[in-house]
């Protein structure tokens, strides 16, 4: 299903294709072969000779732009010099387009004016943003791998408590407030 294609490491030009990239590109194989590589693919680094992945993106028949990931290798044509570089094209248009959403989201909760607390199915703390520091007085490392015992002041077996808990044990998402103390004492709601 990836996309190929063969290409000539002096001139750029590609001298080969496979159906997928043709379908990928929405083009014929003859109006692909013969042209330059550059005509059609953008890379984020430079073409190498070890063998290393990499991003970037292919420019379209009708203008819009596709993100791939590029494995390429090169190998020298027997009996002659020149280096000949096959290529693979996988989409990654859909991956980008949820990194770019994780990264908004992340860039989000970073920011939030509310403490955010995440904790694992075990109900063990694995992510606390800085808000929360700021509001409780605990560093993440602190609190990294604990309970979230520090949420209820310690009174686990309150109604509140228990309502967390079992919110908390279950998978769930709790929201609310809460009387609570900074790890100096002072009370915070």
């Amino acid at each position: 299903p990836q996309g190929f294609w063969l290409n000539d490491s002096t001139s750029g030009v590609i001298v080969e294709v496979n159906q997928s990239l043709c379908q990928l590109l929405d083009l014929k194989a003859e109006d692909i072969i013969g042209r330059h590589a550059e005509e059609f693919l953008s890379l984020n680094s430079p073409q190498n000779d070890n063998d290393t992945p990499r991003e970037g993106v292919l420019q379209l028949a009708d203008g819009r732009t596709v993100d791939v990931l590029v494995n390429s290798s090169g190998i020298v044509v027997p009996g002659q010099s020149r280096k000949i570089y096959f290529s693979f094209f996988a989409d990654i248009s859909e991956r980008k387009k949820e990194q770019e959403q994780l990264f908004l989201f992340s860039q989000a909760v970073e920011q939030s004016a509310s403490a955010i607390v995440i904790t694992d199915k075990k109900a063990n703390i694995v992510y606390t943003n800085p808000f929360f520091s700021e509001m409780t007085g605990y560093g993440r490392q602190e609190v990294y791998g604990t309970d979230p015992n520090i949420l209820t002041a310690g009174e686990k077996e309150s109604p509140i408590g228990k309502e967390i808990w079992k919110t908390i044990h279950s998978g769930g998402t709790w929201k609310g407030f809460l009387r609570n103390c900074r790890k100096d004492g002072i009370p915070y709601w």
